[in-house]
């Protein structure tokens, strides 16, 4: 996945300058949330190549379509003399958005597993305790129905957690719509803006 994210910014950067940004923005995050949505299809026995792959790679193109054109409207503008201070901003702001988006998506995996678990019968209620407090369960060592309802319950957990996330990504593809002016794009003679550091570290 990170190396079809990477080679979507790079395609990305090329058609930022003859394309709205808008235009780049709003079909990325679209194809972001159809991957998010494809994995939503996942089972514990389902198909790495038939479900997994084809989703990954729809989210991580279409992620790395919009991440380009966002940095770029986010430091489009700047003076040379406060380019650093728009650049910790935006860092500051990509941090902040991943910190509340992965509580968000934790929150509602730990959710869903417990109440999947407090829903099948004869689990013991330390179990279900541990799972709504966020704690891994791991299923290795459980016996083998404990085991499949663990299993079960954690995938329905991922399940949610894509889900909302899917319906959020749809939500900021609209917001882009609705927000940016179509003709917004980088202003010619500008240097396309690189991915922060802290970005092409997680990306490897």
């Amino acid at each position: 996945m990170a190396a079809i994210l990477i080679g979507a910014t790079q395609v990305s950067a090329r058609l930022l300058h003859r394309v709205p940004a808008r235009n780049l923005i709003a079909p990325g995050l679209l194809l972001t949330a159809c991957g998010l949505v494809l994995l939503t299809r996942l089972e514990p026995d389902s198909d790495y190549t038939a479900v997994v792959l084809p989703g990954m790679i729809l989210a991580g193109f279409g992620l790395g379509m919009a991440l380009m054109p966002l940095y770029s409207l986010a430091t489009a503008g700047i003076a040379a003399a406060d380019s650093g201070g728009g650049a910790a901003v935006t860092g500051t702001a990509d941090q902040a958005g991943a910190a509340l988006g992965t509580a968000l998506f934790s929150s509602v995996l730990a959710a869903g597993i417990a109440a999947r678990m407090a829903a099948a019968p004869g689990l013991p209620p330390a179990l279900v305790a541990a799972a709504r407090s966020g704690r891994v369960i791991s299923p290795q060592a459980a016996p083998p129905q404990l085991a499949e309802t663990i299993n079960t319950a954690t995938v329905a957990g991922y399940t949610d957690a894509l889900w909302w996330s899917a319906a959020l990504t749809l939500l900021a593809a609209l917001t882009t719509t609705l927000l940016i002016r179509p003709t917004t794009s980088t202003p010619p003679g500008l240097p396309t803006p690189s991915l922060p550091l802290h970005d092409r570290g997680s990306a490897h």
